[in-house]
């Protein structure tokens, strides 16, 4: 076992662009980093080739040692650098790789105090600058917001920030689009006006919303069963509704609207709106 020997194989495969095989062979090095840690006759060589460095004979243990505190250090920030480097250039299959290593790491008992993966995650927003903040601002920066956090979801999923973002952005693009639209018809954003507009403004509302629409279903379904807040949710899933009534697909209205209802079975407001849209069904 030498887990240097191991580590320096993956990154050959990287570089060659075998991520799958370097994925494989980079775990492998942070297990053997592991045991190496514990394991009392690696240290002893390892202090035994200390030694031969001129001038640092009496200082092998310590020289080791120390060695041993930085390594879990190196192996973050080596992985964590690559992990951004791979995101900011669009290159998603390394950043994935990189990220899923860090997650490894974060489970080894060795390696993961310096592997707070919640923290990199924070980190990683901050340097791509998906923030809260940012997203407040609305127009155009929100927008970028949305972008930049759907390709942070790409290479790690669970980065909640980046999710409720993301999520976020398209449910006021689409509150916004629905708004225009009931504005223009002296209405607020409400089920009964939607259902009653034409043909024409259904065929505008689907061509300009189809993308954006695809899109926030993907992501609340990859939220099922996470931690996302519960009204952040439904409201997506309310406007979600509203839109598929909107477009005249009303069995598809009822289902999201009944899927929102059992995030939050006990809010009167939902419960309300969700009556509403079925209650559209009966009128027809």
């Amino acid at each position: 076992m030498n887990p240097f020997i191991t580590h320096n194989e993956a990154f050959e495969l990287a570089e060659a662009g075998d991520y799958r095989g370097a994925g494989e062979r980079y775990a492998q090095a942070l297990r053997e980093f592991e045991l190496a840690a514990g394991n009392p006759q690696w240290r002893a060589l390892i202090i035994e080739r200390a030694r031969l460095i001129p001038r640092e004979t009496e200082r092998a243990s310590e020289i080791v040692r120390e060695f041993f505190k930085m390594v879990p250090e190196w192996l973050r920030e080596l992985h964590f650098d690559r992990f951004c480097e791979s995101l900011s250039s669009d290159d998603i299959e390394p950043a994935r790789m990189h990220w899923a290593l860090l997650v490894i790491a974060s489970g080894l008992p060795s390696l993961a105090k310096s592997t707070n993966i919640e923290l990199l995650r924070d980190l990683v927003c901050q340097r791509f600058q998906v923030t809260q903040e940012r997203a407040a601002r609305g127009g155009s920066t929100r927008t970028d917001v949305t972008k930049r956090a759907e390709r942070i979801l790409l290479a790690d999923r669970e980065n909640l920030t980046a999710r409720t973002l993301v999520i976020e952005g398209y449910t006021v693009e689409i509150s916004n689009a629905l708004e225009r639209l009931s504005s223009s018809r002296g209405n607020k954003i409400a089920a009964a006006a939607l259902d009653r507009m034409t043909d024409g403004e259904r065929q505008r509302l689907r061509v300009s919303m189809r993308k954006s629409v695809r899109r926030l279903r993907r992501h609340l379904f990859q939220s099922r069963g996470g931690r996302l807040d519960s009204k952040l949710m439904t409201d997506a899933y309310r406007l979600l509704c509203y839109y598929y009534v909107g477009v005249g697909d009303l069995e598809l209205a009822i289902r999201l609207a009944r899927r929102g209802r059992r995030i939050r079975p006990q809010d009167g407001d939902v419960r309300s709106w969700v009556r509403k849209v079925v209650q559209l069904r009966r009128r027809r």
